[in-house]
């Protein structure tokens, strides 16, 4: 999509990242960057206008790889107004451009839960081609769809890399569902992360555990 001008940008995976950067140069116009940590991605972008980010999958951590990905697809930096902080905060001066995330591909995500009461376990996978980017999950209640708070993520607002998948907990307290209620998770519209049609819930009755899986596909719209 890069080579032929449907996409600004692109990122490419393989267990060490060598293979994938080797075939992705090998196509005209296509500048690919193995990258294995944030500043190597920045300064990919910035000094040498590389197009295509490559990762290997073998040492990139969930984190590193959110990391990198920051950094990549913004073409301005983000500063904070020093001058205007204080203990607690420092406002953001300029914000990063991060527009070039509106060329990545639509990814599909498998979704798969299980609950008990105060605490709802999802894995998330992507079993597509395509990096899906800002993965944000959301619980709720079924009686009325409102989001259940205050809640508790392990982690929120993930990339996947195609292939990976992540399994995250989230306790709240079991009162603030309802007696009568089940929990749905939605994943809420970011990037090229669907949102979907039809939330998957998890069941349980009264105060003993009955885990339930649900496991379905969505496709992002475009």
């Amino acid at each position: 999509d890069v080579a032929e001008g449907r996409a600004e940008q692109a990122v490419v995976c393989c267990w060490t990242g060598t293979g994938a950067s080797i075939a992705a140069n090998k196509v005209a116009g296509i500048r690919a960057a193995l990258c294995g940590d944030a500043a190597t991605a920045e300064g990919a972008r910035k000094w040498n206008d590389a197009n295509v980010l490559a990762l290997g999958l073998r040492l990139t951590t969930p984190v590193l790889a959110s990391e990198m990905l920051d950094v990549w697809f913004s073409t301005q930096a983000e500063t904070l107004d020093w001058a205007k902080g204080n203990w607690y905060m420092t406002p953001t001066k300029t914000f990063a451009d991060y527009t070039a995330l509106n060329s990545l591909p639509p990814a599909p995500l498998n979704v798969q839960i299980s609950s008990k009461p105060g605490s709802t376990t999802v894995t998330v996978s992507n079993p597509g081609k395509s990096l899906a980017f800002g993965v944000r999950l959301k619980l709720a209640r079924d009686t009325d769809q409102e989001e259940v708070l205050p809640v508790l993520w392990e982690d929120n607002y993930f990339a996947l890399v195609p292939g990976q998948s992540r399994r995250i907990t989230a306790t709240y307290a079991a009162k603030d569902l309802g007696p009568k209620s089940s929990v749905q998770i939605f994943l809420t519209p970011c990037c090229n992360s669907p949102q979907l049609n039809r939330p998957a819930t998890a069941r349980f009755a009264g105060s003993k555990p009955t885990p339930s899986s649900f496991h379905f596909q969505t496709k992002a719209s475009t």
